[in-house]
């Protein structure tokens, strides 16, 4: 599961509930804040999907592997398809140095504040020599529950 480039008019929790296996199967969240919305924006502010953006990420190990990892939020790279914007545009997004990336296993809970750009993907995270190794897909499944709310003052 993938979903596209997006962000939310609310606040949300994200808990991830429960998974096929705990050890191995996760969700990878990578963020971007608003201030980088004239870059990820839709061109057609008029669209019904405003709130999504155009471009098309993908996640990437990073090409050192012989290192062993801990699964952590640095195991993946992220990288736009260059189909999907402008090099103006991949430059500023990525050279920004504001995304953030992270991977929230079972029983962990994210906050993701309102109006931040976010794209959530299920990730396998494979034993290797003494560390961890994590890849993109996967067989297995997550479950996650999201609250969305909007606090009294912002």
């Amino acid at each position: 599961m993938v979903t596209p480039l997006h962000y939310d008019p609310y606040c949300n929790l994200y808990n991830v509930y429960a998974s096929s296996d705990p050890g191995v199967h996760a969700k990878h969240f990578v963020l971007f804040p608003p201030a980088l919305s004239e870059y990820l924006a839709r061109a057609d502010g008029g669209s019904v999907l405003r709130n999504t953006s155009p471009l098309d990420l993908h996640l990437h190990l990073h090409s050192s592997r012989s290192t062993p990892r801990s699964a952590s939020d640095d195991a993946f790279e992220i990288r736009i398809d260059p189909d999907s914007a402008p090099l103006r545009t991949r430059e500023a997004v990525l050279g920004s140095g504001a995304a953030l990336s992270c991977v929230v296993r079972e029983g962990d809970t994210l906050f993701v504040p309102r109006r931040w750009w976010h794209r959530v993907e299920n990730v396998a995270l494979r034993d290797a020599t003494g560390g961890l190794e994590a890849e993109a897909g996967g067989r297995g499944w997550t479950a996650g529950v999201g609250w969305w709310f909007l606090p009294r003052t912002l």
